[in-house]
């Protein structure tokens, strides 16, 4: 089965007790390709915390680029 591209649209805190965690535990059918938050530096903890190749500062800067 091909894995489901994910891009994370805020990177607050509903994001990081739920939504990322369990994108981490579904490694086998989706893959983290971007997040993006108005808080570039919120938006790259996330991508480090979660190994996210790529983080923006808008979503539009996101559907830009992804």
């Amino acid at each position: 089965m091909k894995k489901l591209k994910v891009a994370i649209v805020g990177c607050g805190s509903i994001c990081n007790s739920c939504h990322l965690p369990n994108y981490e535990d579904m490694t086998d059918l989706v893959e983290l390709v971007a997040c993006a938050d108005i808080d570039i530096e919120r938006a790259k903890q996330a991508a480090e915390d979660y190994k996210i190749p790529h983080y923006y500062a808008s979503v539009e800067e996101l559907l830009a680029n992804e």
